[in-house]
């Protein structure tokens, strides 16, 4: 079965947003990751890790919003049904 996914240039989907969303968590996480190894010990900055949740929404945001448009097709690797034998270092249980 293929699928086929179109991204426009200048259109926002709720994957672009939600993955926004991820990006604004887990930046400012790694900035505090860093300052604990650095400094050895935690210190929250709330203004500074907004303004980087918010920055790095921002960015990606305006990277998916500017990004030439595309049509992306996933086909599958064959179009046989049947796995190869389990011996086979491409079957999927591996």
């Amino acid at each position: 079965m293929m699928k086929t996914f179109i991204s426009k240039q200048f259109t926002l989907e709720a994957r672009d947003w939600l993955k926004s969303l991820f990006y604004a968590v887990i930046v400012p996480v790694l900035l505090q990751v860093q300052s604990l190894i650095e400094n050895n010990g935690l210190s929250f900055d709330w203004t500074l890790l907004g303004q980087v949740a918010l920055s790095a929404a921002v960015a990606h945001i305006i990277r998916k919003f500017t990004e030439p448009s595309k049509v992306v097709t996933v086909k599958p690797l064959s179009n046989d049904k049947t796995p190869p034998p389990i011996g086979d270092p491409t079957h999927p249980n591996k």
